[in-house]
């Protein structure tokens, strides 16, 4: 019975940090894809070196914050999920029941 609870717990943590992370994920992309159209602008090509590397450093500032949220999330599933982690790692979002209301 124990180990029942113990698979239900890391269940639970596997389906909280897949829906924690999908809007980090989002937001990661979408820096990317930010920083990729600054640097094809004509704006950022007008821009003298220190404005480049401001405007370059505020949106690698946002990407690295984004990577620790995930990096968090990942470390907080692990401990949580202990030995069980590759099992509920291995499922899929149906069977966890990730964005469900059940």
């Amino acid at each position: 019975m124990f180990r029942g609870l113990k698979i239900a717990f890391a269940i639970e943590s596997e389906r909280r940090y897949r829906t924690a992370i999908e809007a980090w994920l989002d937001i990661l992309k979408e820096l990317h894809i930010d920083r990729g159209t600054l640097l094809g602008s004509q704006e950022y090509n007008e821009m003298s070196g220190v404005e480049q590397c401001d405007a370059l450093e505020e949106i690698d500032s946002r990407i690295q914050k984004s990577r620790e949220r995930i990096s968090y999330y990942e470390e907080r599933r692990n401990t949580e999920c202990g030995l069980y982690r590759k099992r509920v790692s291995k499922m899929s979002d149906d069977e966890l029941k990730v964005g469900s209301d059940e």
